[in-house]
């Protein structure tokens, strides 16, 4: 039996999830299971995990609390269970030794968290809130503050405390409080370190004037470190695969990573955005099942003209769904009733007309493998989300 059974819950974490599971992969301490408790994802989840040595269970709908004990069921004999997000990294090679090193020294600890670190495309609300609960030293804590993102649990307190399976939020602040209302400390661990993209409570956009100030604040006295995606990742050749409109484009990319989208099956030449985002994902998937994004271009833009120059925009741009358009302040017209009215025209003032933003399609553009499954596509002039 090992001694580390490492539960990782997933609802739709394609992402993230071969990221981490190649960190805890590449780990120093070796003696350790996987166990993917998903919830019903319908992405790329499940096929990730099939191409690992990965114990999948499935559990709907999700309770996390439940999801937890059933995933450290799934390993009997194990001494601890580590739980972590899937979309949260392990920074480094010794995150997991780090935890049972820990563990196996404070003999009165029930669990201990690690630190959780921003990356550096995290909102200000929520990179504030990490630096401000994951501070100081590793140390044994005199409070019940616990946080599941990122911990090990001593499994043989768990088998007396289980997690409250009826809660949908919180089950690791309830489980600690318990604990340690019982006698039993909890721990914290600075160098069992991950990255955390959206945070503890997931704000939505930049909310705090006050907390980017903050930040800035922080990271000039080294007081909290952000993390690039090349960072984590490592500029590893199947991280990325070009796909191109234009044959004339391969001497840009003459690896294996690379294909022309006019030459997949299915496409026309009207097929939509949408239709070639997603035929094109279908066809890296199928070549590089390891690739976690596709940079397409139908051209060369001027300011990428190295390869490396094309790699850095991947490792820039991955967290968002990119794709490059105009933005458009022209005449547009509406036909209603066979009959043509203008939404706005060029004898009003620039800035009293709206802009009308226009696709640019895949000149340069970012997408995840996992990050479309159906559904429409919202442009902007900074990057493509799915709603």
């Amino acid at each position: 039996m090992s001694k580390v059974n490492i539960v990782i819950r997933t609802l739709n974490e394609a992402k993230w999830l071969d990221l981490c599971l190649r960190s805890i992969e590449n780990q120093n301490f070796q003696d350790f299971t996987i166990t993917v408790v998903d919830s019903g994802s319908d992405d790329l989840t499940i096929k990730i995990c099939e191409n690992r040595n990965v114990r999948v269970m499935a559990l709907t709908p999700f309770l996390p609390g439940k999801a937890i004990n059933r995933g450290i069921e799934s390993e009997g004999g194990a001494t601890y269970g580590v739980i972590l997000s899937a979309h949260c990294v392990p920074t480094n090679k010794d995150w997991l030794g780090s935890f049972v090193s820990f563990m196996d020294n404070n003999l009165a600890c029930a669990a201990a968290f690690g630190l959780q670190s921003p990356m550096n495309f995290t909102n200000a609300d929520n990179a504030r809130d990490l630096a401000l609960a994951f501070t100081g030293n590793t140390r044994v804590t005199a409070d019940t503050f616990f946080h599941n993102a990122n911990s090990i649990v001593r499994l043989s307190v768990w088998e007396k405390y289980r997690f409250n399976e009826t809660v949908k939020h919180i089950e690791d602040l309830l489980w600690s409080s318990e604990v340690v209302h019982g006698g039993l400390s909890i721990g914290y661990c600075k160098e069992a370190e991950v990255t955390h993209y959206h945070g503890l409570h997931q704000h939505e956009g930049e909310r705090s004037f006050r907390a980017r100030g903050l930040n800035d604040i922080l990271e000039e006295n080294n007081l909290v470190k952000s993390w690039s995606l090349s960072d984590i990742a490592g500029q590893h050749d199947e991280l990325v695969v070009n796909a191109f409109g234009d044959e004339s484009l391969s001497k840009y990319f003459a690896d294996s990573r690379s294909f022309c989208w006019k030459n997949i099956e299915g496409y026309s030449e009207n097929s939509g955005v949408q239709q070639v985002i997603e035929l094109s994902l279908k066809e890296s998937f199928r070549k590089h099942p390891q690739a976690l994004a596709v940079q397409f271009f139908s051209e060369i833009p001027a300011s990428m003209e190295t390869t490396d120059q094309l790699l850095q925009a991947f490792f820039n741009h991955y967290p968002d769904i990119v794709v490059p358009v105009i933005e458009d302040f022209g005449n547009y017209w509406i036909e209603t009733d066979n009959k043509l009215r203008p939404i706005q025209s060029n004898y009003e003032l620039r800035e009293n007309k709206s802009s009308i933003l226009k696709e640019n399609i895949l000149s340069g553009g970012i997408i995840s493998i996992a990050a479309l499954r159906g559904g429409q596509l919202l442009f902007s002039n900074k990057h493509l989300e799915k709603i």
